[in-house]
């Protein structure tokens, strides 16, 4: 049976990298050269089916793996990766991202991210969905760019690139969902959805679709993510959003996506990942993510919990119920429910009602008469809680409806429920509850699904969090079988996927407002300027992302978070930070440290002054101290004279212990055929999260007649373990469990025919 691994690899197919720096354009040496290795590889029977230029020289072959080694020794290869298959991981996340406040300070909304050009890189787009309709928008001159003739009608004013890279299938149309969704979260357009209105970061900046997925699976190969890395840099992109990707277990240090997203970086386009979803464990923010060239986003909540209208009834019951436009966002409301016939033999409330005929009441209202305004002002006026209006017979169906000024809660049923509701209104079991969209929820909350560090090489990642719990976006409507697929054009849905582009907009909103700056000071302002978010540096970077912050802000600093690293001594040794007066004045800075733990980093000059455009390097270093095992960490302050807005810089040091605290199996497939062979790469971690080689880890199989035949350490990661098990011969499940010391985990897998 063939072994299942965590970092999925397809089979035969191989990014090569070419030793020539990469330079787009026919006749450049990048190009010269990728000819002259395509002949010498023809010769040996290997298939370049595609070619990357501008992020990277690379060819992208078909080929046995026995013909990989002949492979390096043609002149002018410098390194072979296999392709791996990565996978896919707006309202109030606006509000929380204090993005209102952002609009007001850039003259509303239709300036926010005008200009700017956002890649997204994922399943496609559905093109059809209203906040995708250009309408309003026009395509930049030399626009639009497309793969193949058949992505032409998914563009517009909006929508002004659409690329697929699925060999027999270029289209850009999603199948899936998620990229909608995404795009949607980005910069999708004002639109009233079915729960009140929805709109993306940068509803004004242009949209670029690169479909990296395979159909309709959400499956998405490297080696289509770097030729459209490459495309959306040549195309023109400011922002390219990435959310997907793998567990982080190898090190990223000489990676081809390492190379590609410096070009980008350098070419100034700023680049998104989405932290991943395999938190909550220590190090499993995924490897695009923990790249230290993107800008990786975790998740945190929401501030209120959606579920669908409805009436509750005293009796256990419930009607399904449409809140009007004045009701979508308010708590649950519950009171008495009256019939108005017996105040109104017509039952509409068209006219005036007795004074304090429905105090704390819920008036049960006839449609039909007047407009709806009329009937809640009239019920309001009576005293009544709120109202609902049942549908007349010919309008069975629930629909958006619109409360006008109207302030008085009220929902909408159909004829049949409201018959039901007539028939027991003015009883012992008229206590209704009435529910709209959602209710409050606390949302100062990492989201348990989001990926944690350090990273395998020991950096602070993420580097800020946007909401990406219960979050409302777009669905797409073309293919019901897709896992996002809505009737609506609209779902709530979770995942740093959605985090991650909200960022995305952030970035676009930023440059369109304050063009002319430098890559790293856009990252600088979002993640430095973010407002602080309790959890530590290694789950919540330096906090929520605070957009109105970062467009008031004029001091950055490089890089934007500080590590430490991983240490068995006493110290991390010393740190730089360079910072940036971005005013137009002469600046008094003043830097301070903020921590609670037994040492702080000490600060070699903590104050100067900078000229505008000016820099300083800052240095910090540790003292010497006797530590104990565990994360060390807080936070660098640096204010400006000139801004009311500091710069925030998190820190952090781990100090290797001796005593396993947890087994992290980040990646565990759940479920495969029986008697395959799996293998599960798992970390044993201390109590800062950092990987231990001693103890040597052990396992047992608790149940199913699967056997575990070997654990060895990973030769390609370090501080990685891979466990080989083998699941049992039926369908059943199976259990193991993998232990180190006193620390120990469950790994279910189900066999399954």
């Amino acid at each position: 049976m063939p072994a299942v691994w965590a970092g999925e690899v397809v089979p035969g197919r191989y990014i090569v990298r070419l030793t020539n720096p990469p330079d787009a354009g026919r006749g450049s040496r990048a190009a010269d050269q990728q000819a002259r290795v395509r002949a010498l590889m023809s010769g040996q029977g290997i298939r370049v089916s595609a070619s990357v230029t501008t992020v990277a020289n690379a060819l992208i072959v078909e080929m046995e793996p026995s013909q990989t080694v002949a492979a390096l020794s043609i002149p002018g290869v410098r390194a072979i990766e296999p392709v791996e298959m990565l996978h896919l991981y707006l309202d109030r996340a606006a509000a929380l991202s204090q993005v209102p406040q952002a609009y007001e300070t850039i003259g509303g909304s239709d300036n926010a991210g005008a200009g700017v050009k956002i890649a997204i890189l994922d399943t496609g787009i559905d093109v059809s969905h209203p906040a995708f309709s250009g309408e309003s928008m026009r395509a930049p001159d030399g626009y639009p760019q497309i793969s193949h003739e058949s992505n032409r009608s998914l563009t517009n004013g909006k929508v002004i690139v659409v690329r697929g890279y699925e060999s027999g299938d270029p289209s850009g149309l999603d199948r899936y969902g998620h990229g909608t969704a995404v795009a949607m979260a980005a910069a999708g357009a004002w639109v009233w959805g079915p729960r009140g209105p929805v709109m993306g970061v940068a509803p004004k900046a242009w949209i670029g679709v690169y479909r990296v997925s395979i159909g309709s699976s959400g499956s998405i190969p490297s080696d289509y993510v770097l030729r459209a890395l490459d495309d959306a840099v040549s195309d023109g992109m400011d922002v390219i959003n990435m959310s997907f990707g793998q567990v982080g277990f190898a090190l990223p240090a000489d990676s081809v996506f390492r190379e590609a997203i410096a070009a980008a970086r350098a070419r100034g386009v700023v680049v998104v990942c989405a932290a991943g979803n395999s938190g909550p464990d220590p190090m499993t923010v995924d490897w695009t993510a923990s790249l230290p060239e993107v800008l990786a986003v975790g998740a945190s909540d929401s501030d209120r919990v959606l579920f669908n209208p409805s009436i509750l009834l005293l009796s256990g019951g419930s009607v399904t119920a449409m809140p009007g436009s004045n009701t979508y966002s308010l708590p649950p409301v519950q009171g008495q429910l009256i019939s108005l016939k017996s105040l109104d033999p017509a039952g509409t409330a068209c006219t005036a009602l007795p004074e304090g005929s429905l105090t704390e009441q819920v008036a049960l209202v006839v449609s039909g008469g007047c407009p709806f305004e009329t009937k809640l002002d009239f019920a309001q006026a009576a005293g009544a809680l709120a109202a609902v209006i049942v549908n007349a017979p010919d309008q069975p169906a629930l629909s958006f409806w619109d409360a006008g000024a109207s302030t008085l809660p009220a929902w909408t049923v159909s004829y049949n429920d409201g018959l039901a509701l007539q028939a027991i209104a003015g009883s012992e079991e008229a206590m209704v509850t009435l529910r709209a969209w959602q209710a409050p929820l606390n949302p100062n909350v990492l989201a348990s699904f989001s990926g944690r560090g350090p990273t395998v090489d020991f950096n602070v990642k993420p580097d800020l969090l946007a909401v990406g719990s219960r979050f409302l976006t777009a669905g797409q409507t073309n293919n019901p079988a897709g896992p996002l697929y809505s009737p609506t054009g609209f779902l709530v849905t979770s995942g740093t996927s959605f985090s991650a582009p909200v960022v995305s907009g952030a970035v676009a909103l930023l440059k369109a407002a304050r063009p002319g700056l430098a890559e790293s000071d856009y990252r600088s302002l979002l993640v430095n300027a973010a407002s602080e978010f309790a959890g530590g540096a290694q789950r919540a970077g330096t906090g929520r992302l605070n957009v109105a912050a970062s467009l008031n802000s004029t001091t950055t600093v490089s890089p934007v978070s500080l590590s430490f690293g991983a240490s068995s001594e006493t110290t991390g040794g010393a740190r730089t930070l360079a910072v940036k007066n971005l005013g137009a004045n002469t600046e008094a800075f003043t830097v301070t440290v903020k921590t609670q733990d037994a040492v702080a980093p000490v600060v070699s000059n903590p104050s100067f002054s900078l000229e505008p455009g000016g820099t300083a390097q800052v240095s910090f270093s540790l003292p010497e101290a006797a530590l104990e095992a565990g994360a060390y960490q807080g936070s660098i302050q640096v204010e400006s004279t000139g801004s009311t807005v500091p710069a925030r810089v998190v820190y952090w040091l781990g100090v290797r212990g001796q005593t396993p605290v947890r087994v992290s199996v980040p990646a565990a497939p759940s479920a495969g055929r029986p008697g395959d062979v799996v293998i599960l790469r798992f970390r044993v971690q201390d109590a800062s999260g950092l990987p231990m080689d001693r103890p040597e880890p052990a396992g047992v199989v608790e149940q199913g007649d699967g056997s575990i035949d070997s654990i060895l350490q990973d030769p390609l990661s370090p501080g990685t373990w891979a466990a080989t098990v083998r699941l049992g011969p039926l369908p059943a499940d199976n259990v193991y469990r993998l232990t180190a010391g006193d620390a120990s985990t469950e790994v279910w897998i189900r066999g399954r025919r």
